[in-house]
Parts: structure tokens; C-alpha cells; sequence
């Protein structure tokens, strides 16, 4: 099993090992790094038809267990609507359930609904960070009031400018393809909509 665990490749076509060597066939190769989608580490992986493990596989995996650990929640809606069909088919057998397992089946219900509520929730606040975006890229505009520090990367309609001094009271705006500076402009609130739960 061969595993990427650094950040090598993200964004980029570099590879964490040399590309020109041939592989046992029945490696496996893992990277994750999740963007691009296929580093050059999968596409060597590929040419040479090994068993192949994504980033965002790892990525997703990894949120989902954050999120169970922090919310108490199971976000995987399929295993708990297949474990409450295994408890009612066991009812209807047995006409009844023990207490344990009847306790059991309520919870498992219980947590559908919340699954399904927060899944909705959630659907809905990424619909207006998107959509928050979205205006950010119309109006290409990044306000800021106090010091912006040297190392700091300051996007604008997707095109990044990297800061090399320490700034204060700057407006970065895009022109012509590029982020350009220049004086700090009072944020106009009512263009500032952040989405509901969130502060601009």
C-alpha cells in the first residue's frame, strides 16, 4: 500500500515519488490530497490499473466522523432507515418488541428526523453562502478596516493576490485580471447580507 499524506500535489502536477517507476501489481496507492481530483500520484496509479483510494474520499469520510463525534449524530440516513426497517420486519414477526430494542427503534427514528431536519438545515446554509459568494464575485471587491499581515492571501473574483507587507486600512478590488489596492472605502451595509446565522 503506498499512501501520500503530505501536501504534495495539492494544486499542482507534482508527484510525492518518481512517476517513471514501475509498481507491483497488486499495490494500491492512496493520496490525500483531493484537488485536483487525479493527482499525478492516482494518474500513475491508473496507468498501471492498480486499486486506487481518492482524496475527497478521505475528505468526506473524515467530515462525516467529525460530525458524528461532534453533533452525536449519524450522517449516514441509508444505515439508520435500514436498521429501523431490520427492527420493524423483527416486530412484525414477533409481533413485539423487548423494551431494549423498542427504545432501540424509537431513538433510530428520532435520529431520522434529525438527520433529515439538519440535512435540511445545512442544504439551506450552504445555498446562501454560495449565494454570498456569488455577490462577492459581482461586486470584486475585499474591504478591510484593520492590518492585513504579510503571507496573506487575499482572493477576488478567483484571482489571488498574495501580500508580501503588512497593510492596513485597504480596499483590494479586481481590474483588468488583477487585484489591484487602493484606499479603504466604507463597506456600503446594504450590499453586506450575510447568510442567516453568520456575520459578514
Amino acid at each position: 500500500i503506498l499512501i501520500n499524506t503530505t501536501p504534495i500535489g495539492m494544486g499542482t502536477d507534482e508527484s510525492p515519488i518518481d512517476t517513471s517507476l514501475v509498481p507491483p501489481k497488486n499495490m494500491i496507492v492512496a493520496d490525500a490530497v483531493y484537488k485536483p481530483h487525479e493527482t499525478a500520484l492516482i494518474k500513475w496509479g491508473l496507468k498501471y490499473n492498480l486499486k486506487i483510494a481518492y482524496g475527497i474520499q478521505m475528505l468526506i469520510n473524515q467530515g462525516v466522523h467529525s460530525f458524528s463525534i461532534w453533533t452525536g449524530i449519524c450522517p449516514t440516513l441509508e444505515d439508520t432507515e435500514n436498521n429501523i426497517v431490520t427492527l420493524e420486519n423483527f416486530k412484525k414477526q414477533r409481533r413485539s418488541l423487548p423494551k431494549e430494542k423498542e427504545d432501540t427503534l424509537n431513538n433510530l427514528k428520532n435520529r431520522k428526523q434529525e438527520i433529515v431536519v439538519k440535512s435540511e438545515e445545512y442544504a439551506s446554509e450552504v445555498e446562501q453562502i454560495l449565494q454570498r459568494l456569488h455577490e462577492l464575485k459581482i461586486f470584486g471587491k475585499v474591504k478591510a478596516f484593520g492590518t492585513v499581515y504579510s503571507g496573506v492571501k487575499i482572493y477576488v473574483r478567483d484571482v489571488v493576490d498574495e501580500v508580501r507587507t503588512d497593510v492596513k486600512s485597504v480596499t483590494f478590488f479586481f481590474e483588468n485580471g488583477f487585484v489591484r489596492r487602493g484606499k479603504y472605502e466604507e463597506p456600503d451595509m446594504t450590499d453586506v447580507k450575510a447568510p442567516e446565522g453568520y456575520s459578514s
